[in-house]
């Protein structure tokens, strides 16, 4: 760029010629944190994060899901957290299929998603058709796996009556955290106990 001056001088810039792809540029420091995220986080949980530690999009806009996720396939950045299964593996933060979980408990995909509706297990997913994923922590294994009763717990039957709850009730206080569910053998089949906190 030449530019001369009401003076009759010249001064000659070299500069940035902005073409089609500028719009979707990126500074790298933030290339390298959404890489850094994409390993251990969906794409839902990295726009919060982008948000809540202060990054804008190109165009100085919030991140979203879809934001994310666009920007990623265009600078070739993998998930390892996808939205759909591609295999039985766990994900980058360690949440399973739903199918996965079903057999490390020798049961059906219906039941495991009953447990997560009941707040057994902790699970996630995208609104709508996506898949549901849980989490399989030895502490859930171990809750869901008893073979005596844990002291103080009660049966759903007697928690209700003794908290004046329904069934729908006492899980729901379950899925809040104010008590904890177990699923227990008991004379060769499964029951649940529920402690309340």
């Amino acid at each position: 760029m030449h530019l001369r001056w009401q003076t009759g001088g010249m001064t000659t810039l070299t500069v940035h010629r902005p073409t089609a792809g500028d719009v979707h540029r990126l500074d790298n420091t933030l290339v390298a944190r959404l890489r850094e995220l994409a390993q251990t986080q969906p794409d839902d949980r990295i726009a919060e994060t982008l948000n809540a530690q202060g990054f804008t999009t190109q165009h100085g806009l919030g991140w979203t899901y879809r934001r994310v996720m666009d920007t990623r396939r265009r600078h070739h950045i993998p998930t390892a957290c996808p939205i759909t299964p591609s295999d039985e593996s766990p994900r980058g933060d360690g949440l399973v299929s739903v199918r996965t979980a079903a057999q490390r408990f020798h049961t059906s995909r219906s039941t495991i998603l009953n447990w997560a509706r009941k707040g057994l297990l902790y699970s996630e997913h995208k609104a709508g058709v996506c898949p549901l994923w849980v989490r399989l922590s030895p502490e859930a294994i171990a809750r869901l796996s008893r073979t005596t009763a844990p002291p103080q717990s009660l049966s759903v039957r007697q928690a209700c009556q003794r908290w004046h709850l329904t069934k729908t009730q006492l899980w729901a206080a379950v899925r809040a955290r104010q008590g904890r569910g177990y699923r227990v053998l008991c004379r060769q089949h499964w029951e649940f106990r529920v402690i309340m906190f």
